[in-house]
């Protein structure tokens, strides 16, 4: 009986490297779309297993990994590399080695069933065997030492080491990390606090106290029409004018973003986690834990060939929770190369900006918004043509009105009792969602603001007329679902009110 001998250590040398090219290679495949929802997905019997389930989908990689190569060729690649061989006749090392696999599969909590070599065989130099060898009848043994064999041996903990960064492969065009710029967004200029209007939306989850609604940038409800699988569904949305530049930008109210969500994908395979990050650990992920929130989202961005020095020794080499994360946040915008990421402050409140530029018949850019450490965290875009005078009045809107954004301590926007205090997020937030008693103040507060904003507007009747086209479009279909819920005479004053504008410098 012999504990340890020369067969064993390689045996170790050869199970670390094996794993770590079957590891390289499981996330290199990850990068793939087919592969990560198809084969690898193995069904989804492995997300039944919640946090487990990467390591062990790795783990489930390896040992095919080691079965195909044993079936096809007796051996695994770094067992062959090591100077491991098995006197077996070919035909039979490969079907009995390819069943050991399977043994070894189900027994691999029990060490010393396939890595403890307990017996030595006599007419063999150097064999030795495990006891599922033994019970099997094969054998492995070890060839004269080689410098093939030591050089090989003095590189499999590197490469072991290497390959637990290799989740890093799973999106290749960012090997090297996002440049992710920090900056704080404060007005531009004092704000005039007698004209001050405080403007909160549910829709858009914000709360503005600004003038420059009243003086410069004019605000039109707008909706746009997206498709989810077969239904289309309205997305609240605004029209700005800028007076002062004359041009239009929109800003969407996009979707509701599960934060806690991508938290917990971000400790997956992360045994050190709950020590850098203990309040997200322990699933509080409110206000108190905001630093948390933007250390893990900042390190999840930058990971990199460039920072792995830094990430090792705060968070040990583990990056597939923070491979998770990155994948998470970039999945919520249509990501390419082109597009920049930054981290922003307005306030207390850190945000997450994405700026895309999409080319077609009008160039667009799109900066995409997602607050954090916030009770909800609902993304929201600006777009804008890609003009000198668009992307000036956006960087004015940014600081004149943006800048003035709280997502602290929001209550339920609520309808004022007199038209005359409508603003634009009233009837965004409203519209789709009135009850009958809402009705009389909604359809005279809104049909006042749209009055009172087209009035500031002396152009542009073809683009007012498409805003109103759709508010007609809307108000049809909410009376389609509930006729007491707005009248037929606020469709037709709408009506009369395009007709109105799309008259005007008419000969």
């Amino acid at each position: 009986m012999k504990l340890i001998g020369q067969t064993q250590i390689s045996r170790t040398l050869a199970g670390l490297g094996d794993f770590a090219l079957s590891f390289t290679v499981y996330n290199l495949l990850l990068s793939q779309e087919t592969w990560a929802q198809g084969l690898l997905d193995f069904g989804g019997l492995f997300a039944l297993f919640g946090s487990w389930s990467y390591p062990l989908k790795a783990y489930f990689f390896f040992c095919l990994y080691r079965f195909y190569f044993s079936l096809l060729f007796g051996l695994t690649p770094m067992a062959f590399f090591l100077g491991l061989r098995s006197p077996v006749h070919w035909w039979r090392v490969r079907w009995v080695q390819g069943l050991k696999l399977i043994l070894d599969f189900f027994l691999l909590p029990l060490v010393l069933f396939h890595w403890v070599t307990l017996w030595s065989r006599p007419n063999e130099l150097r064999g030795e065997q495990t006891l599922v060898e033994k019970l099997l009848g094969i054998s492995l043994s070890q060839k004269p030492e080689t410098a093939a064999q030591n050089l090989m041996s003095f590189l499999v903990f590197p490469l072991f080491l290497l390959s637990l960064y290799s989740p890093l492969l799973s999106r290749l065009t960012y090997f090297d990390g996002l440049k992710l710029v920090e900056s704080d967004i404060e007005l531009s200029t004092p704000t005039d606090f007698q004209r001050v209007k405080i403007m909160q939306s549910d829709r858009f989850g914000f709360q503005w106290a600004t003038d420059q609604t009243e003086k410069r940038f004019l605000m039109i409800p707008d909706y746009q029409f997206v498709r989810q699988g077969t239904q289309l569904r309205l997305q609240p949305a605004v029209a700005i004018y800028d007076s002062e530049k004359k041009v239009f930008m929109q800003m969407i109210a996009k979707k509701e973003i599960r934060l806690n969500q991508l938290f917990n994908q971000a400790q997956e395979g992360q045994p050190f986690f709950s020590k850098r990050f203990p309040k997200l650990a322990s699933q509080n992920f409110g206000p108190e834990s905001c630093s948390e929130i933007v250390d893990l989202m900042t390190s999840s961005l930058r990971l990199g060939t460039g920072s792995l020095v830094s990430h090792t020794l705060r968070s040990g080499p583990f990056v597939r929770g923070f491979i998770n994360l990155r994948e998470g946040l970039l999945s919520l915008v249509d990501f390419s190369s082109q597009t920049e990421v930054d981290l922003i402050r307005i306030g207390k409140t850190p945000l997450l900006r994405f700026r895309q530029t999409e080319t077609g018949v009008n160039d667009q850019v799109i900066h995409t918004y997602l607050p954090l450490c916030t009770e909800k965290s609902l993304m929201f875009s600006v777009s804008y043509q890609s003009t000198l005078a668009h992307a000036k009045s956006y960087q004015d809107f940014l600081e004149k009105v943006l800048a003035t954004s709280s997502w602290e301590y929001l209550t339920e926007n609520k309808l004022p009792r007199k038209g005359e205090d409508f603003h634009v997020f009233h009837i965004v937030d409203f519209f789709t969602q009135l009850t009958p008693d809402q009705r009389i103040i909604f359809e005279e507060g809104s049909f006042q603001y749209l009055e009172k904003a087209f009035k500031k507007i002396d152009h542009e009747k073809e683009k007012l007329a498409q805003f109103l086209e759709k508010m007609i479009d809307i108000t049809a279909m909410v009376r389609g679902r509930n006729k007491q819920v707005l009248s037929e005479a606020y469709g037709k004053k709408l009506r009369d009110l395009r007709a109105e504008i799309l008259a005007k410098d008419q000969p």
